[in-house]
């Protein structure tokens, strides 16, 4: 399914499995005109989830599939705007990949990259958080069930969530990136929710 103006577009995945058939997950597209005179074509999107050991394997050959379908919605909306050179384009969101050493689905994050690091000439995807922390990871999801009484430090967690760069990175340049939770302090609630908040700072591309 696929809604689309001149602006925005977004794509409701094929291939979802267990109680993901009750959502609409899927890829999102929003074009925002940048002060340099450039685009940022950014992309969200929330894939397939792993909710019990036993059926790891297909809910990951489901992630696989979304993923290919993604990159398809990428190549074909950057391909209708015509990419420029002060442009930027970024695929942001929960991917639901463990990236962590020792994680969960093991060698899933590096097909995930290989795919996304070589979708043609001139668009070829960085995971622009990993590269700003040094190679550091830090995990973005930890599993934790009661939202108004969490850790303070998870025992153990998951890198779900990333930021991938797809066009003229050697034009863009990551000023910080941090992972932050989503702290509250109202409704009797300490986050929102059981994943943090990713945050990027970018250098806008000179004219």
């Amino acid at each position: 399914v696929e809604d689309s103006t001149d602006a925005q577009r977004a794509l409701v995945y094929e291939d979802r499995r267990e109680r993901d058939l009750f959502s609409r997950k899927g890829i999102a597209h929003a074009t925002i005109q940048l002060p340099n005179g450039g685009r940022l074509m950014v992309f969200n999107t929330h894939m397939q989830a792993s909710s019990t050991p036993d059926t790891l394997a297909k809910n990951r050959l489901a992630r696989s599939r979304q993923l290919k379908q993604a990159v398809t919605f990428i190549q074909k909306t950057v391909e209708e705007r015509r990419l420029e050179k002060n442009d930027m384009v970024i695929l942001a969101g929960d991917f639901n990949i463990d990236s962590m050493p020792n994680g969960i689905g093991p060698g899933e994050y590096e097909i995930m990259m290989a795919v996304l690091g070589d979708v043609d000439q001139d668009l070829k995807g960085k995971d622009i958080v990993l590269e700003s922390m040094e190679e550091k990871r830090v995990p973005t999801f930890s599993s934790f069930v009661d939202l108004k009484n969490p850790p303070e430090e998870p025992a153990k967690g998951q890198r779900l969530d990333y930021f991938i760069s797809f066009a003229n990175n050697d034009r863009v340049e990551v000023l910080n990136a941090k992972v932050l939770p989503f702290k509250v302090k109202e409704d009797g609630f300490d986050r929102l929710s059981d994943h943090s908040g990713v945050e990027v700072e970018f250098k806008l591309p000179e004219e």
